[in-house]
């Protein structure tokens, strides 16, 4: 009597010679290619493209040669996930297994007790350098931690960086030199445009177009609140209280310089000003012409002081400090 064996008991269903795990792996890998990774290729490379990634997909579901019964991207699964580490054999009982050394016949090995001796005391000698590398090592350790609480008692020194990041150089009466060019502040004087009818806004809106269409060059537009400036009333009423000797006048003006000192103190005004740009400062000069009088007839624009300036300039880079 004659019976049949299987040549394979673990068969795994195929389609087209790939197993379900194989198909899945080949339909995601197709998604990826036609959607995602198909946008980051220029049309001009689209028919390489597709003809690189099919050759690929075609080797990677080929049987590989080196390792038998597997394709080539298990192979390269297999490559990536061994471990790379290089193991040691630790040397336990090493003494007693060289002197139980036993030949096939039976008998004992002759060990050499010089070089019994030579071992023992080799082996001494790597244990103390062992033990005083280890010491070196506590030691450097503590010396690095009364380093740090030494330095940490120490006051840091705040590195110079604001020279470093900010354009600006020296500022003079009339240009503020920069790091690359020059440039100026003006102030724009504002108006009212609740209170105008629809003829004037309309007439200030078409002089601001024009000025935004003719005016091609750079410039920057900053809105900043100042805080209320009362100096010319007070300076009309400590003249008028100089003046005067009746008390019930001293009394209202004294009530009026607590007034602008809230004024100061609580209110503030917002300003508009235009950054002018420039290579240098005769070009900075006609660029100021110009801006000038293409706002004349819509918003005006006035020259500041170098005081005014440089309050500007801190307000900018100084954000939640008050003047």
């Amino acid at each position: 009597m004659t019976y049949e064996i299987l040549k394979e008991i673990k068969a795994k269903p195929k389609i087209l010679g790939l197993e379900m795990r194989e198909l899945v792996i080949l339909l995601i890998s197709s998604l990826l290619v036609l959607t995602i990774l198909r946008d980051l290729v220029h049309s001009v490379f689209m028919i390489p493209y597709f003809v690189a990634v099919i050759g690929f997909m075609i080797y990677l579901f080929m049987p590989s040669g080196h390792n038998p019964k597997k394709r080539h991207y298990e192979s390269l699964i297999l490559f990536f996930r061994h471990k790379k580490a290089v193991y040691h054999a630790m040397g336990k009982h090493e003494q007693e297994n060289r002197q139980l050394r036993i030949t096939r016949n039976g008998r004992r090995q002759p060990i050499n007790m010089n070089q019994e001796n030579k071992r023992t005391s080799g082996e001494f000698k790597d244990k103390q350098t062992n033990r005083r590398s280890w010491a070196t090592k506590i030691k450097s350790v503590f010396q690095m931690k009364q380093h740090d609480k030494s330095s940490s008692n120490k006051k840091e020194k705040m590195l110079r960086q604001t020279p470093e990041i900010l354009p600006f150089i020296q500022i003079h009466d009339d240009y503020i030199l920069l790091k690359d060019g020059v440039m100026d502040i003006l102030q724009i004087q504002t108006k009212n445009i609740h209170a105008l009818n629809d003829a004037d806004l309309n007439y200030l809106l078409m002089n601001r177009t024009r000025f935004l269409r003719s005016y091609f060059r750079s410039y920057k537009e900053i809105i900043l609140n100042f805080p209320a400036n009362t100096e010319a009333q007070r300076t009309y009423w400590l003249k008028k209280r100089e003046n005067t000797t009746s008390p019930v006048r001293l009394e209202y003006i004294d009530q009026k310089l607590l007034e602008f000192d809230f004024l100061e103190r609580e209110r503030s005004n917002r300003e508009f000003f235009i950054f002018v740009y420039a290579n240098d400062k005769q070009e900075l000069t006609d660029r100021k012409n110009d801006a000038v009088q293409g706002m004349q007839q819509a918003f005006p624009l006035t020259e500041l002081t170098r005081t005014k300036k440089e309050q500007i300039l801190f307000l900018l880079n100084n954000q939640n400090t008050k003047l």
